[in-house]
């Protein structure tokens, strides 16, 4: 994948959030729900694809830092 995206093969053009929700845990844990539509060039075609994200958060000394990520 990260290979993909240094040579070219893989190009993001855009990216949007839907209906994204913040749920805390508490002071130190939050998790971010949302689908997020991806735009991209791809082995020399062009789409829009919708994923399912979830991702988790961690304060450390005041700053949220992701923890997990999953698509």
């Amino acid at each position: 994948f990260i290979e993909e995206v240094m040579n070219g093969t893989l190009n993001y053009f855009k990216s949007e959030i839907h209906d994204p929700n913040i749920l805390f845990v508490d002071d130190e844990n939050a998790t971010f729900i949302s689908d997020v539509t991806l735009t991209a060039w791809v082995y020399g075609a062009s789409g829009a694809w919708t994923i399912d994200t979830v991702m988790d958060f961690k304060k450390i000394n005041g700053k949220w830092i992701i923890g997990k990520w999953d698509t």
